[in-house]
């Protein structure tokens, strides 16, 4: 069944002015490079009925194809970017660096319907496509002026793809997922899930250690060691990964209490693990996805560690300032890269930085020298 279906594309930590849409053209600019074509190599956002949300975390600039017709939408994708850019609203820490431009694509597995949309909107972030290395890539169809690599959840295949400018405005390292035998060697990615401030707490102090997803893409590549930002404060590491075929294996299998801790709950004294457990994930997938995909539980270690020296968080954003060295952060960027580091901190620290003669700021972004 192929129903035209609308998207919505987010280009993260890029400054209004940055990205425009030109109207002589109609295709999108950034910076002197133009462009109508996004690939994805972002992230799942949010699924609502028959519109799908992706977020990008990267903008391939590629040429344009006369009678391009994708019929089914995968990681490295080319989607047509049409209308206006819009600002996320309300904007949050985790959003207010984010613009989204409207695209269009085709029906496909991702898109289906929902009962029970989800209420919160979430942030699953993918590494980027590396030209050379294995990872969570696999090769594309070649179209007559364009080559695209594909990113999948598995495969470990990649070909390079055709000259075009990459924005890359967050650093990953590199991936070699999908290769049987060494999954152990794999660097660990980095994720953000935004869940409700009261769970939020809850894993904070300790009392609440599970968290269950539907068991598909974007979540089905997360693998051991990986780690993972609650609503861009707080970081924890994947200590176990289990999967279930329905919510009442979880509750018969797991702790409880882990999962949903009663402290959560109105009324603790009467609490119905099944009942509660029923009442609180219909909120985010619907009885008909559970059956069909399954359920993923991960397990999370709040990562802990003492407070960070001016010298280590000194050498934390000259890496950061490294791996941007093209495009420069503002003190916006690096908020975003450091949501635990104060303002007034980090000015402190560019200022240091500025005066032993490493950095320089431009137009109000920040470059090494």
């Amino acid at each position: 069944m192929e129903l035209t279906c609308a998207l919505r594309l987010c280009i993260a930590q890029l400054h209004s002015s940055a990205v425009a849409l030109d109207m002589q053209t109609r295709s999108y600019r950034v910076g002197h490079a133009h462009f109508n074509r996004a690939q994805v190599v972002g992230v799942l956002v949010k699924r609502n009925n028959s519109h799908l949300k992706l977020g990008l975390l990267d903008v391939k600039l590629v040429t344009s194809l006369n009678g391009f017709n994708q019929k089914e939408l995968h990681l490295g994708a080319l989607v047509e970017c049409v209308g206006s850019i819009d600002e996320l609203q309300p904007s949050s820490d985790m959003t207010r660096s984010r613009r989204w431009m409207n695209a269009t694509q085709y029906q496909n597995d991702y898109a289906v319907p929902h009962s029970s949309p989800p209420t919160q909107l979430e942030l699953l972030a993918f590494p980027p496509i590396h030209e050379s290395s294995a990872g969570r890539s696999a090769v594309s169809g070649s179209e007559s002026n364009s080559t695209t690599v594909q990113q999948h959840a598995i495969g470990h295949q990649a070909s390079k793809p055709a000259a075009a400018a990459t924005l890359i405005e967050k650093p990953w390292e590199q991936q070699n997922v999908g290769v049987p035998g060494l999954d152990a060697a794999i660097p660990p990615a980095d994720y953000q899930f935004a869940l409700p401030e009261r769970d939020h707490q809850l894993i904070e102090q300790g009392s609440k250690s599970l968290e269950i997803r539907l068991n598909d893409a974007p979540y089905s590549i997360i693998h051991v060691n990986d780690r993972i930002t609650i609503n861009g404060k707080t970081l924890t590491t994947v200590v176990a990964i289990r999967k279930y075929a329905s919510l009442q294996s979880v509750l018969e299998a797991e702790n409880v209490n882990a999962l949903l801790p009663q402290s959560s709950f109105v009324g603790a004294g009467t609490f119905n693990a099944a009942a509660a457990a029923e009442r609180h994930y219909r909120q985010f997938f619907s009885a008909e996805e559970e059956e069909h995909y399954g359920l993923i539980v991960f397990q999370l270690s709040v990562t802990s560690s003492g407070p960070k020296s001016q010298e280590e968080w000194s050498a934390l954003v000259l890496r950061q300032l490294e791996a941007k060295r093209d495009a420069g952060c503002s003190i916006a960027d690096l908020r975003f890269a450091f949501p635990s580091l104060p303002v007034d901190q980090i000015t402190e620290i560019l200022t240091n930085l500025q005066f032993d003669a490493l950095v320089i700021c431009m137009n109000d972004k920040y470059r090494l020298v």
